[in-house]
């Protein structure tokens, strides 16, 4: 009817949400706030040694698509902004599913790595690096961990999400991805910054006996100890159990050294022959010279033959050798095995011997030069 007059309809209150049980709003959230520490602890020794996780990218096989380096960049923002996103209690789905994602890949490369594992390879075939340098993780160890605490965490974080209105969203993406660039311009930077102390297994306090890469077979000794049997062209073959630095290098367990991991192919190496054969021969008090590096046998020899150095220079296993460095040359000292100073780059070998001929010198720490220890019996 024309003219007629209509009610006002009173507003009709918003449907109620179900409220989830307390005890699943705390299994939820702690479930998110656990997966995302995990992704920042991972995080920390990759940002700490961006270059020593491209090449495990290359080994991973995962640059088919783009450049290791550029494959490295993305993974460092995905692991970054999930991570902290996570932390601050932003279970959102565009959070929580990419987290998913990340996680089971994570488990899928670990999962892959243990599988294809063969417990009697040489210690060089296989590594397992995701986490970086900073943790030793044989491929049972890295696969069962991994699946251990990213799925049930990925799976319980999706319980009783908050609903869509919450406080501060704005400012915690904001935080989060603040955090995320920082992050980034860290690991830019990380390269040419003095931390490779913090971002390597070597540091100065380091028990060389510690120093360690492979897995222990059950019933049988570790390879690659002082005594081995040689193959018949006289160079040690790759072991298949547990090996240690004081395995490769014995003397380190007492007196002073000073040991250098070096490329063979750095010209700088032989730039130095000279002065590390003269330091060889000539400071007999001074701590005992050895110059470590991961070629082959072949390579050494060849440089052997064509250099003629007066000092050790002794073949490693990468394994060993790669967790103890972010760039090479690396240069550490050593007394009764316990690392007491490190270098990055080459070791101020004029210092060492100037420190051997003063009496009563003494070692002052990791900043100090080493005392002086008898060179008598040191293999030319």
């Amino acid at each position: 009817m024309s003219g007629a007059v209509t009610e006002p309809t009173p507003d009709l209150p918003p449907p109620s949400e179900p409220v989830p049980s307390n005890w699943m709003v705390i299994v939820g959230t702690a479930a998110g706030v656990f997966l995302g520490v995990i992704f920042i602890v991972g995080l920390y020794g990759k940002a700490l040694d961006p270059e020593g996780f491209v090449e495990t990218i290359q080994g991973e096989g995962l640059d088919f698509l783009l450049p290791a380096s550029w494959v490295a960049a993305i993974a460092l923002f995905l692991e970054a902004i999930l991570g902290f996103a996570l932390v601050m209690g932003l279970r959102r789905m565009r959070i929580l599913v990419p987290s998913a994602g990340l996680s089971l890949f994570f488990v899928f490369l670990t999962a892959r790595a243990y599988i294809l594992h063969d417990p009697g390879a040489a210690l060089d075939d296989h590594s397992c690096g995701c986490f970086g340098n900073l943790v030793e993780r044989s491929p049972a160890e890295a696969f069962w961990q991994d699946l251990l605490m990213l799925v049930p965490s990925s799976a319980l974080a999706f319980l009783a999400r908050p609903p869509h209105h919450v406080p501060h969203v704005r400012t915690r993406y904001i935080v989060a991805g603040s955090l995320t660039a920082v992050v980034l311009v860290f690991a830019l930077l990380a390269p040419g910054l003095p931390i490779d102390d913090l971002a390597t297994r070597l540091s100065p306090g380091s028990k060389v006996a510690e120093l360690c890469a492979g897995e222990d077979k059950p019933g049988e000794p570790a390879k690659g100890e002082a005594g081995e049997e040689e193959m018949g062209d006289g160079s040690i073959p790759p072991p298949e159990g547990r090996v240690c630095l004081l395995d490769l290098i014995p003397e380190l367990g007492e007196g002073e050294s000073v040991v250098v991991m070096a490329d063979l192919a750095d010209p700088g190496l032989k730039e130095r022959l000279e002065a590390f054969s003269n330091y060889a021969i000539d400071a007999v008090d001074a701590p005992l010279l050895f110059v470590i590096t991961d070629a082959s046998e072949e390579e050494l020899e060849a440089w052997r033959t064509e250099n003629q150095p007066a000092f050790d220079l002794l073949q490693g296993y990468r394994a060993v050798l790669r967790p103890l460095y972010r760039r090479l040359p690396r240069s550490f000292l050593v007394k009764d095995g316990t690392v007491t100073r490190t270098i990055q780059g080459w070791p101020p070998l004029a210092d060492l011997a100037a420190a051997a001929e003063q009496p009563g010198s003494g070692n002052g720490g990791s900043e100090d030069d080493d005392a002086p220890d008898d060179q008598d019996g040191k293999d030319g």
